[in-house]
């Protein structure tokens, strides 16, 4: 009987241990008094560069603030809720896969 609670606590453990790396790279999105940022679940945050997420892209000045109703460094837009807009409509991660 403890040969088979010991097998079933092994699964249990190695079937979290397996679900944990879904997880990993996720965050949230934070505001304060100059916009909004993307912080992540390690404590850093996207800064200088474009960024899929939620399967949209975005893109992260160097201070790490999202750009919002404007152009990009690089000439592109994005809209007021700062995803990429390419002939007026926003461009999806699963279209570039």
């Amino acid at each position: 009987m403890r040969k088979k609670i010991a097998v079933l606590v092994l699964a249990a453990v190695m079937a979290i241990s397996m679900a944990m790396p879904a997880f990993a790279g996720t965050g949230s999105w934070q505001k304060d008094s100059q916009g909004w940022w993307y912080l992540l679940d390690d404590g850093h945050y996207y800064s200088h560069g474009w960024f899929w997420i939620d399967g949209m892209c975005y893109f992260f000045d160097r201070n790490g603030y999202c750009l919002m109703n404007t152009t990009t460094d690089d000439g592109y837009t994005v809209n007021e809720q700062g995803q990429w807009i390419l002939g007026g409509k926003i461009q999806y991660q699963s279209d570039y896969q």
